[in-house]
């Protein structure tokens, strides 16, 4: 509709006095000129209550706003008005420290309005939503967060549990992104910090279940399994059902590898507790858990039949996000690999390993997948020239993603077998298992390739 001047779009900066509808909308979906859009942030600085709540109405229709009280605090559901106010003031400081180019914490140390639980809940959840996809954005989202949290003016127990959640969410981040040291580091801090902390069984479970993580990162299953029903025990003692459910299936996610029969177990207690309706996403996690860990034991064509119907499964959460679609076409792959479509599982593994050492934010992934991608050639005969083309490529590749020197040797090793012979079945799980469990740190031994 055309303004007062007969112009199409918003009232200039200069006549505007408060945040339309049109605005509010526009400034969700990100479709806002510069000006428009830091004309509300700063109205929303100015604490104008009549616009924090059209704006907190208009990002609930819109699905920004969505209700969320799960892991770290009670924060939204329908207490006061207040709480929806600071939501919308965090977001709005948020997009401004995207704005500062550098010296981020030092800025916030430096401005006492950042210093309150709107920012820092939105800091925390940005590290949740960006893990998976952009973890050092995580990283970063954790630490400022952590950094807000040193001045909210709480009790101090309770400042501390706001600290531990942030240090927890830093760690999770840091093992996405294959920072493995740090990741430890950021989660004993956290424990440190919840030794003096109000003793919240939420907090007391986030920790567990990234410790969890961690430990299955590095091929620790045993821990992880540990780490991860100390979680829910903490979550029964919350009577919080969902993240019960939701620790489930990441005891399933991890044992699919190992011990797939053991994650159909996990999974069938998964879906009697997680709420699809509260994160939809886990409903693919446990379809994908559960067609990987059929073909792992033996039965492809039953795997093949329910990757088919979950298609859209796989398509409504792989639009937007990477890691869902390198997990779909990994294992479309394998399944064609068991099914003996070897050239079609090498098609689909070479288009991955392409991508991966594009992106190069999945060096574990990647790394998995090439040794895939060696048995699919491997197996077909005559290849010997691919074999060695492909692994001259590879071995300086694992080099520069932190690979140690006992796995580059191992797979040194693997490349002059294949060229003498082929290895069974058996080798190939026993390679497989070294690389995933010994990724990151080497057995004290070399272990024999054939």
């Amino acid at each position: 509709m055309p303004d007062s001047n007969g112009r199409g779009g918003f009232l200039s900066s200069f006549r505007r006095h408060h945040i339309s509808n049109a605005m509010a909308k526009g400034f969700f979906e990100n479709t806002l000129s510069a000006d428009d859009k830091m004309f509300v942030v700063r109205h929303l600085l100015g604490r104008c209550g009549r616009c924090s709540e059209r704006m907190l109405r208009v990002g609930a229709e819109v699905g920004v706003l969505a209700a969320s009280e799960r892991d770290d605090f009670r924060i939204l559901n329908l207490q006061s008005p207040e709480i929806g106010t600071r939501r919308i003031l965090g977001i709005a400081q948020w997009a401004i420290l995207q704005g500062v180019p550098d010296r981020r914490i030092p800025f916030l140390d430096e401005h006492p309005e950042f210093h309150h639980l709107g920012l820092y809940e939105r800091l925390t959840e940005v590290s949740r939503l960006e893990a998976r996809r952009q973890p050092r954005k995580a990283m970063e989202a954790a630490n400022l967060a952590f950094a807000v949290a040193r001045h909210i003016k709480v009790p101090e127990d309770l400042r501390n549990d706001y600290m531990a959640t942030a240090s927890a969410l830093l760690g999770n981040a840091s093992r996405l992104a294959a920072d493995f040291a740090g990741a430890e580091m950021a989660l004993n801090a956290a424990w440190e910090l919840r030794e003096d902390g109000t003793a919240d069984p939420l907090v007391d479970a986030l920790i567990y279940r990234y410790e969890g993580a961690l430990y299955a990162e590095l091929g620790r299953y045993h821990e992880a399994e540990q780490a991860r029903n100390n979680a829910l025990i903490e979550y029964t003692h919350a009577g919080d059902e969902h993240l019960q459910g939701r620790t489930l299936l990441s005891l399933a996610a991890t044992a699919s590898y190992h011990d797939p029969a053991k994650a159909i177990g996990y999974l069938g207690r998964a879906s009697a507790l997680y709420d699809p309706s509260v994160e939809p996403f886990l409903d693919w996690c446990a379809r994908h858990i559960e067609i990987w860990s059929l073909n792992e034991m033996g039965r492809p064509e039953t795997a093949l039949q329910l990757l088919e119907d979950s298609r859209e499964l796989y398509n409504q959460f792989g639009y937007s996000d990477l890691w869902v679609r390198l997990r779909g076409y990994w294992i479309e792959a394998r399944i064609a690999f068991n099914l003996g479509k070897v050239a079609e599982a090498e098609k689909i593994l070479k288009m991955l390993f392409h991508d991966l050492d594009e992106e190069g934010n999945h060096p574990v992934e990647l790394t998995l997948i090439a040794v895939d991608l060696l048995q699919a050639v491997s197996v077909q005969e005559g290849r010997q020239d691919d074999i060695l083309a492909f692994s001259e490529m590879l071995l300086p590749l694992l080099r520069n993603l932190g690979l140690h020197d006992q796995g580059r040797a191992v797979m040194l090793l693997l490349r002059n077998r294949l060229l003498k012979g082929v290895i069974d079945n058996v080798r190939w799980k026993t390679l497989k298992t070294y690389f995933r469990v010994n990724w990151h740190s080497p057995l004290p031994v070399e272990p024999k390739v054939g």
